[in-house]
């Protein structure tokens, strides 16, 4: 039995959902909806660990609050589908306490009428993604979140060229992709290749089995037609 697993619409609902624990900071810390409307410091991290006391896990994702200058202040749970306890859990972990500042860059027009492009430090925020497990825990792993969606090769489209890619991914305990090959082909060397570049960058966790993470293999279909907008997979 699973003891967790994040749908689709649990990922969609993430963004929209309130916390109810954060970190003890000196300064109110802004909703997670307002939070994500920053720019992302960095890619989000996995981190994989075991609960404090050996009882059931989850999924639960953890967003550092930077302000402008790189310093966290505080951290606030991303939503609390799994419970204050997993919350807890999960913001007692060690994560970095500074950053490199974002920057946001306008270009803007001086006295002498040159334009020039300034910049200036702007609140972000960092991600953290823990699978939390407990002793007896059973979890089916896989791809967690897409980061970005798939271009269509130009020169496949300009040749017409369709078809399902199913790429085996294989994840190590740690939750790392450790590597990405054609199971299936679409046909087509471009697609097969665009697949397996595209799911690279994306988010991956382990399996747990009778409370312990292994190494996991998760097939993933990546398909290309012309009628959609965007690759579905």
């Amino acid at each position: 039995m699973n003891m967790f697993k994040p749908s689709a619409l649990t990922l969609l609902m993430l963004s929209t959902l309130l916390t109810a624990c954060s970190t003890m900071s000196d300064k109110k810390l802004p909703p997670v909806e307002e939070i994500l409307k920053r720019p992302q410091a960095v890619k989000p991290q996995v981190a994989v660990v075991p609960t404090p006391d050996g009882r059931r896990g989850g999924v639960l994702p953890v967003l550092s609050v930077i302000n402008e200058k790189g310093r966290v202040d505080g951290a606030v749970c991303r939503d609390q589908s799994a419970g204050s306890a997993l919350c807890k859990a999960a913001l007692a972990q060690n994560r970095p306490k500074r950053y490199e500042p974002a920057k946001t860059c306008s270009n803007q027009t001086d006295a002498n009428g040159e334009v020039q492009s300034v910049c200036q430090n702007v609140p972000s925020y960092a991600e953290h993604i823990y699978l939390l497990y407990g002793e007896n825990d059973n979890y089916k792993g896989g791809m967690y979140r897409q980061m970005t969606s798939i271009p269509y090769p130009p020169l496949s489209e300009e040749k017409g060229e369709e078809g399902t890619v199913i790429l085996g991914a294989v994840v190590s305990p740690e939750g790392k992709l450790d590597s990405v090959k054609v199971v299936e082909s679409s046909r087509f060397r471009r697609l097969d290749n665009a697949a397996r570049k595209g799911v690279m960058g994306n988010i991956f966790l382990p399996s747990v089995e009778n409370g312990k993470p292994v190494w996991s293999q998760v097939n993933i279909p990546i398909s290309f037609r012309f009628e959609d907008e965007d690759v579905q997979n």
